[in-house]
């Protein structure tokens, strides 16, 4: 993983150094290409990553909670907004932290390692909120009719980034953690706190989330799924994946259909997103207690 995430670094800032030359309409273009492509991709496994954990019961069945599962939370989202919208952020700061930090903190203690990795999630996705307030305020007022002032975003990272703090103590307080790891993870934030500072929403979301989420997930699925990382498990994995993912597709182009004219694009975008991810991080947390336990 390590040799990954030195190929990331180097695109990270590959990405943000282009990013000054290209109109804001053509990065926001390419960000959502790249959310749509290997962001989404990289959940579309997840029927075959349950058969894999729960190998006895038919793969219809896995279909069947899974689609109704995304179908609750969209209609969810939609008629209570203000309690499912705290709701997916939440989920989606455990599972960036997860995914981040979870081969760190394997022999930690489930509630604090759980709850650290909330906390630094959180305080990811409240870096970017916070660089680019006026879009975040704009598609969080569409979503729920809440209206987040500059005083929230702020005082969202400055709690997040205590109770990260704290937390990460009180981890390493029962575990051994090399410094290296904790230097190359503090030069990690800075690097994520500069692409955010001078980057758009929509291309600081799509950094972290296409780069520093979705490329190692897929590494480690298809680890998990296969028993190694090549060329042709990459193949089979994302043959694997190409039904759902065109579904997802198609599911999210009659998302923005039925609502076209009652929600702005990008909040439509992100109300799927949602609705899909929060039965992902499920997955994915079983997955990586599966691995545990062999």
């Amino acid at each position: 993983m390590a040799k990954l995430y030195n190929y990331i670094i180097v695109l990270n800032f590959f990405l943000v150094w282009i990013g000054f030359y290209l109109p804001e309409q053509i990065k926001t273009s390419i960000g959502l290409l790249g959310i749509l492509s290997i962001g989404l991709i990289h959940g579309s496994n997840d029927i075959f990553l349950i058969k894999n954990i729960q190998r006895q019961q038919p793969i219809l069945k896995y279909i069947f909670y899974y689609s109704f599962f995304i179908i609750s939370f969209a209609v969810a989202f939609y008629l209570i907004p203000i309690v499912s919208l705290p709701v997916f952020i939440l989920t989606s700061a455990y599972h960036f932290g997860e995914q981040h930090w979870q081969k760190v903190f394997l022999s930690a203690p489930n509630y604090i390692k759980q709850f650290f990795f909330i906390c630094y999630g959180n305080l990811v996705i409240g870096l970017i909120l916070y660089f680019n307030q006026a879009e975040s305020t704009l598609i969080i007022e569409n979503l729920s009719d809440f209206k987040v002032t500059n005083t929230i975003y702020f005082f969202n990272v400055l709690v997040s980034a205590f109770l990260t703090l704290s937390s990460y103590i009180l981890c390493t307080k029962k575990i051994n953690v090399k410094t290296s790891t904790i230097v190359l993870n503090l030069f990690y934030l800075l690097v994520f706190t500069a692409s955010f500072y001078v980057s758009g929403l929509i291309w600081s979301f799509a950094l972290y989330f296409v780069l520093w989420h979705s490329l190692p997930s897929l590494k480690d699925q298809i680890d998990f799924s296969f028993g190694g990382f090549n060329f042709q498990n990459v193949l089979i994995y994302l043959k694997q994946s190409l039904t759902y993912w065109l579904i997802s597709i198609i599911g999210l182009i009659v998302f923005y259909l039925l609502l076209k004219d009652t929600k702005y694009i990008l909040s439509i975008l992100f109300a799927f997103i949602a609705s899909v991810t929060i039965p992902h991080v499920f997955v994915v947390k079983k997955m990586f207690e599966k691995k545990a336990s062999n």
